[in-house]
């Protein structure tokens, strides 16, 4: 997945507060050669990242996801406005998106900021209805 040319982005180890910027120069099997463009830059350990395209995937914001045990769910607004919850299943993760490999499909609308909330209330509801 890795090419010449692409992006690259550097973080010290010791201190992540500068990055640097810079591309991949070469690469060979396993290994690359990145050149960065920041003065300054000295022999230290750093922490890399390359963004890297692996093709067309459905993924969601990873605040869309709740966490239930072994399981994993997002909530999903219906054309008549209603919420529903539906049982994902996830792949990769990323730094702000997770890859959905099944339970959702391309065109939903899921619900990001107040998921946590929508969970709340329906968990609440469940819990009222079996007390009557």
């Amino acid at each position: 997945m890795l090419r010449t040319g692409q992006r690259v982005r550097a973080f010290q180890l010791r201190s992540r507060a500068s990055m640097h910027q810079g591309q991949i120069v070469s690469v060979d099997g396993a290994q690359f050669q990145v050149m960065l463009r920041s003065a300054g830059v000295t022999g230290e350990d750093y922490l890399l990242e390359i963004v890297v395209d692996m093709g067309p995937h459905l993924s969601i914001p990873n605040e869309a996801v709740i966490e239930e045990g072994d399981r994993q769910v997002a909530y999903i607004r219906q054309a008549s406005g209603d919420f529903v919850s539906r049982q994902i299943r996830t792949g990769r993760r990323g730094e702000l998106y997770v890859e959905v490999l099944e339970g959702l499909r391309s065109g939903d609308q899921v619900v990001t900021f107040g998921s946590f909330f929508i969970d709340a209330e329906f968990r609440m509801k469940g819990l009222a209805e079996s007390w009557d």
